[in-house]
């Protein structure tokens, strides 16, 4: 049986957007999207339901931030592993 995060369940459809809209970002910016980008990019009304998105992703072990609270740090640990052995998603 293959292990998803903390809670062993697989991802919904909806939380597997959100990280693979984190990473698109990151592709096309080259850096970490704002709450708001992934509003706009995910067709959310509001930076609530992203930080929304964004706890329940990190409680999974899904998503982390490199500085908690700050802009732009969010990073998905698909990002995270392929950042330790040297290569990104986009290459």
């Amino acid at each position: 049986m293959e292990k998803y995060g903390v809670t062993g369940r697989k991802p919904t459809a909806r939380q597997m957007e959100v990280v693979d809209a984190i990473e698109r970002l990151w592709e096309e910016c080259g850096m970490a999207p704002t709450l708001r980008e992934l509003a706009k990019e995910l067709g959310v009304g509001s930076t609530n339901a992203v930080a929304d998105f964004i706890k329940t992703l990190e409680k999974r072990d899904m998503v982390l931030r490199g500085v908690p609270g700050a802009s732009r740090s969010l990073m998905t640990t698909r990002m995270e592993v392929k950042i330790e052995i040297g290569t990104w998603p986009w290459e």
